[in-house]
């Protein structure tokens, strides 16, 4: 049938019309989408078209942020905050899965709330089976004894938590051309649909508490590392467990005005700036290997709250450029651990460095310690060091200290560390056996009056107490040499007590052989030399 037919005779003023009609009706255009085979390709097209348009449409509608029905919180590895909701949700639900359970329940296998599905990746069982700091480097959760769970990136699960719907997310910035160093730390988002926002922050809360709860006292490290690019870096803050502040035995009073200290001037940022006054604060600890130099920045960090970026200046990769670039990332509630401070070059070129024009030569030794004093001094007082920026610098070797770097208003305290004294290893003895719980295994003959029975027990520890202490050479060993043998013979506190006097005797002697050695061979260098 023709698109111009009538079954009437067409009046006069419609004859152009139908003219033009029946010409366009020849066209070979026309004719073309007349063909079944084209409509039907053109029909095809539009169910495509407007079956997408649909799957987009309903794509858009069932994610409730954007219909503004859900509140959302971002958690980054590296921050405390990231760690309380770790350990909040693998506690959620409290029974592991079985290898059983595995196989046959391939979804809905409960670790938490984490559960086993496509996205995630099951490997070999590594480390210790408990859920502690160590899992917070990675979402890496204990299946059973033999297969660890891993969530991957775009990994979800949904879970209701006081009648609302709850939803975590792990997010992970897996660019093809970012080595894993350079590619922004993973995250976990939390969504919870409702628009209160205070029931979010209620959830926020109850994740605290229940970190609070465990009474598990972390610090979150930060270390550098050489980049896929070459340049230092941040690596991504890992979480580690904190033995009690009191385990920290040092010499004297300086743990608890050191604490004092740092509480005083965290809460006088209103005072420096009022009496402009630079609001900085760094320390040197200086003293012999083992002695709790870098244990106390540790700790006085967990007690404070505070992060800790550690670098050593003698790495190879710093220099002055890189040392400003890191000093750029260290957040506020932080505290910057400088170690070997001993190792900085003063900068200056010699005559043997140097060409007859003038142009430095290549040397090995400047290649390998390139930060300045100068770089290390605008650390420390420079501009942009009054933003209260807490340091601790630390050396064994305080006699090779740059001078410029002891000079006063450089650094508020230079603290000593020495090796352990008889007081501080009596101290440790008591801690390590508990105060008078004697970790021999003997017990006390019982008695009808329990206060004699306590007190020849408190009695019968003082004197082990007292034999050991006597037994330990006056600053002849460090508090970690004292802790390592105690904890060898923890079991054991007669043992200890026992055989502390040849143990340290053996000690010192191998450490004066080894001194004798190392200035023998010194001496043979310098005689091959002249």
């Amino acid at each position: 049938m023709s698109l111009c037919d009538s079954s009437a005779s067409s009046p006069n003023s419609f004859l152009i019309f139908e003219r033009a009609c029946r010409a366009l009706e020849a066209s070979p255009l026309v004719q073309f989408f007349r063909h079944p085979v084209v409509i039907n390709g053109i029909s095809m097209v539009l169910v495509t078209a407007g079956y997408h348009l649909a799957r987009g449409l309903w794509r858009w509608l069932s994610q409730p942020s954007n219909l503004s029905l859900t509140v959302t919180a971002a958690f980054t590895q590296g921050d405390p905050a990231y760690d309380w909701l770790v350990m909040y949700l693998v506690s959620y639900v409290s029974m592991p899965p079985t290898a059983a359970q595995i196989l046959t329940v391939p979804r809905k296998t409960d670790r938490g709330i984490w559960r086993h599905e496509s996205e995630s990746v099951i490997s070999a069982h590594r480390g210790e089976h408990r859920v502690g700091p160590a899992v917070f480097s990675k979402l890496h959760f204990p299946l059973n004894d033999a297969m660890d769970f891993i969530p991957m990136d775009g990994y979800k699960e949904r879970f209701l938590w006081r009648g609302y719907l709850a939803e975590v997310a792990v997010s992970q910035d897996e660019s093809y051309w970012a080595s894993p160093d350079d590619r922004p730390s993973p995250s976990l988002r939390l969504r919870l649909f409702t628009r209160n926002v205070s029931a979010l922050e209620r959830l926020v809360e109850e994740v605290h508490q229940a970190s609070v709860s465990r009474g598990l006292k972390t610090v979150t490290l930060h270390h550098i590392q050489n980049s896929y690019f070459g340049r230092p870096i941040w690596t991504t803050g890992v979480s580690r467990s904190l033995r009690p502040f009191d385990s920290l035995i040092l010499d004297g009073n300086i743990k608890a005005e050191l604490l004092d200290e740092l509480r005083a001037f965290m809460s006088s940022e209103s005072w420096y700036h009022d009496n402009g006054v630079p609001y900085r604060c760094s320390y040197l600890l200086h003293g012999p290997s083992g002695t709790g130099k870098t244990a106390t920045v540790y700790a006085l960090a967990g007690e404070l709250n505070l992060k800790v970026y550690t670098l050593s200046l003698s790495d190879p990769m710093m220099n002055d450029v890189s040392l400003n670039r890191l000093l750029a990332r260290v957040p506020g509630d932080a505290i910057l651990l400088l170690e070997d401070i001993d190792c900085v070059s003063a900068g200056a070129q010699g005559p043997d460095t140097m060409s007859r024009n003038g142009v430095p030569l290549p040397d090995a030794q400047e290649q390998m310690i390139t930060v300045s004093v100068s770089g290390v001094l605008g650390l420390l007082d420079g501009i942009g060091s009054d933003d209260g920026r807490i340091i601790f610098a630390t050396t064994n070797h305080p006699a090779q200290v740059h001078p410029a770097l002891l000079r006063a208003g450089r650094l508020t305290r230079t603290i000593p560390y020495a090796l352990a004294s008889r007081v501080q290893a009596s101290a440790l003895f008591d801690y390590i056996f508990s105060g008078g719980s004697l970790a021999s295994g003997a017990s006390s003959p019982a008695t009808s009056d329990g206060s004699s029975a306590v007190g020849r027990e408190s009695e019968a520890h003082g004197a082990l107490r007292a034999r050991f202490a006597a037994g330990v050479p006056e600053g002849a060993l460090s508090m970690s040499d004292l802790e390592g043998y105690l904890v060898r013979h923890r079991r054991d506190c007669e043992g200890a007590v026992a055989g502390v006097k040849a143990w340290a005797e053996s000690v010192v002697e191998q450490r004066r052989a080894l001194e004798r050695l190392r200035l023998a061979d010194g001496t043979r260098a310098s005689s091959r030399v002249l």
